[in-house]
């Protein structure tokens, strides 16, 4: 009987245990219906909200539509064509450095050459440095040849035209005159004195190295494209200045010593003639430096005398 009754009591404690759990259980689910229903109205209310946003938004873009007009518009086009045009400006500009950047590579390949055959090429400097004096000094040498065929070229001229003088005067005469006749022979010899003259430094100037001789250490001479040796600049006559005059002293200094080809030529003060061309060219001095007129600027007398000599031009080309 004791065993039944305590069967009993444990049968009542779990049925009562699980009415509180039903009760439980109970109250949970109605909390969770009614945080559903919190959960479906806030979210109706959250609908509500964001289609009044949608149609403020819209009156919103209406309104701003309707105050910025064609005026807006235009200008919008004017900014969108601006940037279209710098867009094709970025795209020539890429171009270009790509271009560049090719021009750089073939020069650099090309520099690399060059570096190559430099370092793989021997000279013998004493030799070289002799022949280079040698030929600076063939160059004097024929330098003061041509000035001494030219004086005697003008002497000669100076003398046949006393000759031709003399000539003259004996046809008009009719009868010889003994001193006319003895004037006339005596000219006529330094004539042939003179035309010896010219002749043996005709023969010096044409014996002249123009260049030094090849040895087992030395360069070779620089040859062209074609393998014909490139032209050597021709000779040019020292230019002697004017007396008293600053500047033309400063052009001649800077002309011989660039040896300039064709000559120069002071038409007048401050103006001269280079190379043997025809423009005149203004000098003018400021402070040591010697300054060419080139159209609306100046110029150094030295780099513009480089820049415009023919012959270092037609060196270049060759190159």
């Amino acid at each position: 009987a004791s065993e039944q009754a305590q069967k009993t009591a444990e049968l009542e404690s779990a049925v009562a245990q699980l009415k509180t759990d039903l009760e439980a259980a109970q109250s949970a689910a109605a909390e969770k219906d009614q945080a559903i229903a919190r959960v479906t109205e806030l979210e109706a209310s959250v609908s509500a909200l964001q289609q009044a946003k949608e149609e403020a938004e819209e009156k919103l873009q209406q309104q701003v539509a309707a105050a910025v007009g064609d005026e807006t518009e235009a200008r919008v086009a004017s900014l969108q064509e601006q940037i279209d045009a710098k867009d094709l400006e970025v795209f020539e500009l890429n171009a270009r450095i790509k271009e560049a950047e090719a021009n750089a590579k073939v020069a650099q390949d090309k520099a690399a050459e060059l570096d190559e055959k430099l370092s793989s090429a021997s000279f013998a400097q004493d030799e070289l440095e002799a022949l280079t004096a040698a030929q600076e000094e063939a160059a004097t040498k024929l330098q003061d040849a041509n000035d001494e065929v030219s004086r005697l070229r003008s002497t000669v001229d100076e003398q046949q035209a006393t000759i031709a003088e003399l000539e003259s005067k004996l046809a008009d005469i009719g009868d010889v005159d003994p001193e006319l006749q003895q004037a006339a022979d005596a000219n006529a010899e330094r004539v042939a004195e003179l035309e010896a003259e010219v002749t043996t430094l005709r023969e010096l100037q044409s014996s002249a190295p123009a260049s030094p001789l090849k040895t087992s250490g030395a360069r070779s001479p620089r040859r062209s494209v074609g393998g014909a040796p490139s032209p050597r600049r021709p000779a040019s006559p020292k230019y002697k200045p004017a007396k008293g005059d600053s500047v033309d002293l400063a052009v001649a200094k800077i002309a011989n010593e660039l040896k300039v080809s064709g000559g120069v030529k002071r038409v007048k003060q401050n103006k001269y003639q280079f190379f043997g061309q025809d423009g005149v060219v203004h000098i003018r001095t400021v402070g040591n430096v010697v300054m060419a007129r080139v159209g609306g600027g100046w110029q150094d007398l030295r780099e513009y005398l480089k820049a415009h000599d023919p012959s270092r031009t037609a060196t270049k080309n060759m190159k």
